[in-house]
């Protein structure tokens, strides 16, 4: 009977502490696999509690590919300086993003504060006696709400300058009426550059000159194979100026030809008013005339001339003296300007118009001292009749007086 209680008890006893130590271990519901369990409440470990506990679901971590500015405003502080860097009281600013075109006025300390919306603001600053600037803004890298802007406005232009283009050059030469223009103009101590459209309708351009300084400008096309250079020793605030678009002078060649001397010409008459009123059209010709008695006459089309080496046919070496003449008729004209000369070595001479009215019919440039413009003496006088033979000579080498038209 002990032995038969002994083993009842011992299987209660097992059953019972079977019982109660499974509660304890067992995992809670839900599939169990390692040291994790994945039930209602999602997935944790049971060693550690997460760094990042999620709770509601995915969280994600992935950054937006588009710059702040395509859904967000930014506020733009902007300053506006003078020439010499000084703020300026009072300057007008218009400014245009995509909720569109607004204006303000800025405080006493030159600075204005706006609002605009997406990744691109155009602005333009403008004050009294300052030439307006324009300054466009991209705020794509801009990851904060405000951008500095910092604009700095020029001297208010005094000095008009004309770009002339010829419709049917064009369209012979380049298939078309425009062409991009590049240049640099230096006057009083100022150097400035840009660029246009040039052709038969552009724009003038418009820069600072001082009252009796000079004025030097350099242009270059997107076609021509010849810069073009405007050379004035002495020009005056509110005056004006033409440059010739220059031309792509070897299309203008005929086919097998090459350049042996160049002209372009930067000459406009004046009115009584000071005023242009048109170029130079009154160019009859292009020519050489030497002191061995040869002429040799080049061809000229509105504002450039060519002498091509089949004109020359030898005629001319390095003992040559020629003069370099310009025939047209000033009668009763004033004209301002200069003449560019090119030779077939790159070099140039710009030599400027007499600053007087003369009455003849020859503009005699210089002289031509061999067969290029290395020994190149500048003359700029006006004949109704040229020299000829020995007297080009004594002219060439200043031992007489040119002739004085009467």
């Amino acid at each position: 009977l002990i032995s038969g209680c002994n083993l009842v008890c011992r299987m209660l006893w097992l059953l019972l502490l079977f019982l109660h130590t499974g509660h304890i271990l067992a995992p809670p519901p839900g599939p169990y696999r390692g040291n994790k369990y994945y039930g209602p409440r999602g997935n944790f470990n049971m060693r550690y509690r997460s760094k990042y506990p999620q709770r509601g679901g995915y969280q994600s971590t992935a950054v937006s590919v588009y710059p702040r500015c395509r859904s967000d405003f930014t506020i733009l502080d902007v300053v506006i300086l003078d020439e010499k860097g000084k703020a300026c009281p009072r300057a007008k600013l218009w400014y245009g993003s995509t909720i569109g075109l607004n204006e303000v006025w800025t405080a006493n300390n030159g600075r204005t504060r706006v609002k605009v919306t997406g990744c691109e603001a155009g602005l333009i600053a403008w004050t009294k006696d300052q030439q307006a600037e324009y300054k466009k803004v991209n705020l794509e890298e801009c990851e904060d709400k405000v951008q500095n802007v910092v604009i700095q406005t020029g001297k208010a232009c005094n000095f008009i300058i004309y770009v002339q283009g010829d419709e049917e050059e064009h369209d012979y030469a380049v298939g078309q009426t425009s062409s991009y223009i590049e240049y640099i103009i230096s006057s009083g101590g100022q150097t400035t550059s840009g660029s246009f459209v040039g052709g038969t309708e552009a724009s003038p351009i418009c820069t600072v000159v001082n009252s009796g300084a000079s004025l030097y400008m350099v242009i270059t096309s997107q076609a021509s194979d010849f810069p073009n250079i405007l050379h004035l020793s002495s020009v005056q605030a509110g005056g004006e100026a033409l440059i010739s678009d220059p031309l792509p002078i070897s299309l203008l060649l005929p086919e097998g030809y090459s350049v042996f001397l160049a002209l372009i010409t930067n000459v406009w008459p004046i009115d009584s008013y000071g005023e242009i009123y048109g170029p130079l059209e009154e160019v009859y010709d292009f020519e050489l005339v030497c002191s061995d008695g040869t002429t040799i006459y080049g061809s000229y089309s509105f504002t450039h001339g060519i002498i091509t080496d089949y004109d020359v046919g030898g005629a001319i070496d390095k003992s040559s003296v020629c003069l370099v003449v310009v025939d047209f008729d000033t009668d009763g004209e004033y004209y301002k300007g200069n003449a560019v000369l090119y030779d077939r070595k790159g070099n140039t001479r710009v030599v400027e118009f007499p600053n007087e009215s003369y009455n003849g019919e020859y503009w005699v440039l210089g002289c031509l001292i061999g067969d290029c413009l290395d020994n190149f003496k500048e003359k700029s006088d006006f004949f109704y009749s040229l020299p000829y033979g020995e007297d080009i000579e004594d002219y060439c080498d200043g031992r007489s007086p040119r002739e004085k038209p009467t």
